[in-house]
């Protein structure tokens, strides 16, 4: 029989690392985040995933349309996609250090 401790180990990492990635979405969509005193917030779209300035709705006019009449998007507009690379590893260092 073979040894499953690596295989639940594994999984019990999996199942971890998704619980924290559920929990910081949370705390976008209740809190946001304050970036160099700026204070950032989830997308509008509930499945996004991406941060908005404050007074933002949506990150983009796809997703604002998206969320407005309830279907999927096929990509975010031009622009969209760099801003979130610029800002990803800033979210998740807010949200290490507790930053909201």
């Amino acid at each position: 029989m073979a040894d499953r401790a690596p295989v639940n180990a594994e999984a019990a990492r999996v199942v971890a690392a998704e619980e924290t990635a559920r929990n910081q979405r949370m705390l976008l969509r209740l809190y946001g985040v304050v970036i160099d005193g700026t204070r950032y917030r989830a997308c509008g779209k509930p499945d996004c995933g991406r941060v908005v300035r404050g007074s933002s709705g949506h990150c983009c006019g796809p997703c604002a349309d998206a969320a407005q009449h309830a279907h999927e998007i096929d990509e975010h507009s031009p622009g969209c996609d760099e801003r979130w690379q610029e800002r990803e590893p800033l979210v998740a260092r807010a949200l290490t250090e507790g930053s909201w």
